[in-house]
């Protein structure tokens, strides 16, 4: 796909001989959601390809194209970054001020902290 070189920059990650290669997969395709069940393990935004076959052609040069032309790509790595800083971050609220995470939804009319998680549970404690 060299026409398509234009559109993207190749990050490729030797999982076979480094082990931290091989722990980032891991990393990745649980943050993703998406099981790494065949190498290469390629990813565009945030569609993941698992193995390759010639079938996936037309579906991965669709895709390039389609994330290209977002005006807000979807970087795997950045977001994976961005989801630990803000792992514990306090997030206060108000008297009466509704809070909605992750289907939680706070309006006890009473003062307190949000504790964000990364798997979006959220935890509650009086000041």
């Amino acid at each position: 796909m060299p026409e398509y070189g234009k559109y993207f920059n190749v990050v490729a990650y030797d999982v076979w001989n480094d082990r931290n290669s091989d722990k980032l997969l891991d990393e990745v395709s649980e943050f993703l959601n998406q099981p790494s069940e065949g190498i290469p393990y390629a990813i565009i935004g945030d569609t993941v390809f698992n193995g390759y076959s010639t079938d996936y052609d037309e579906a991965i040069k669709e895709t390039i194209k389609k994330e290209y032309n977002k005006k807000k790509r979807y970087d795997v790595l950045f977001e994976m970054k961005e989801s630990k800083e803000n792992e514990n971050k306090i997030i206060n609220y108000k008297v009466g001020q509704k809070f909605n995470q992750g289907g939680y939804l706070f309006d006890d009319g009473t003062t307190g902290n949000v504790k964000a998680h990364l798997d979006l549970e959220i935890a509650v404690y009086d000041n």
